[in-house]
């Protein structure tokens, strides 16, 4: 069992999802982004989907047969509220069931992220994919005090090929994707409700792209010692 630090409690989301929590709109925007910037080039029914470390559940709120798992409890509360199906357990998660795992910064906060892809791949079916979000870290002076955050890791894509390799799986895609937050939502919130989704995604990630706000996107599938090994945390 992988093991969510105490700070990572209601405080917590309410430090670095302030917005969300507060505006319903904001939310639901980002659920609707969501789905259509990591599931969007798929064909649809996409299957079933579970998000491994689902905070508050904006990356869920906008799919059908998705479920989230989060270590957090004041988490999966705030994700009842929007009636999103959750699990309280990792060991509740079923092997070898999911089309699609999806896994958005989540890995830098864990303290043993090989144990974590490796039961990542243990929940996909054969054909299912992983798909795994990590931040891009700007390097700069940093306090020598602990921040909001607590990242323990960061990434760049030859450094996580060779993890999710180690882990038993295959990488199969790697993309940068831009990120657009709250102000962007303020900033182009006409566009959404004149435009539409679509433009509203487009100018985003061009505003994104335009303040280097970015995030590593991979793509990846168990491969034979995903099969061969039982999980680790089980």
């Amino acid at each position: 069992m992988h093991v969510t630090p105490t700070y990572y409690d209601r405080d917590y989301y309410s430090a670095v999802m302030r917005r969300m929590l507060d505006d319903e709109g904001y939310y639901q925007t980002k659920a609707r982004c969501a789905a259509k910037l990591y599931f969007g080039s798929f064909p649809q029914p996409y299957g079933n989907i579970l998000e491994y470390g689902c905070g508050i559940g904006q990356n869920l709120a906008a799919l059908d047969q998705a479920v989230g798992y989060d270590a957090s409890r004041e988490a999966l509360a705030l994700c009842q509220q929007h009636r999103i199906e959750t699990l309280a357990k990792e060991t509740d998660i079923p092997l070898r069931h999911f089309h699609f795992v999806l896994c958005r910064h989540v890995l830098e906060h864990v303290e043993s992220p090989l144990a974590v892809l490796r039961s990542l791949f243990s929940f996909l079916r054969d054909d299912g994919l992983l798909i795994l979000v990590l931040p891009k870290e700007k390097h700069r002076h940093a306090a020598l005090q602990p921040d909001v955050h607590r990242h323990l890791y960061c990434w760049n894509f030859r450094t996580i090929n060779n993890l999710l390799f180690q882990a038993g799986g295959v990488p199969v895609g790697n993309r940068y994707e831009p990120m657009f937050g709250p102000r962007t939502y303020a900033m182009l919130r006409p566009v959404l409700r004149l435009a539409g989704l679509s433009a509203y995604c487009h100018l985003g990630r061009w505003v994104g792209r335009l303040l280097g706000h970015t995030e590593l996107v991979v793509h990846a599938r168990p491969g034979r010692e995903a099969r061969s090994d039982p999980p680790a945390t089980r």
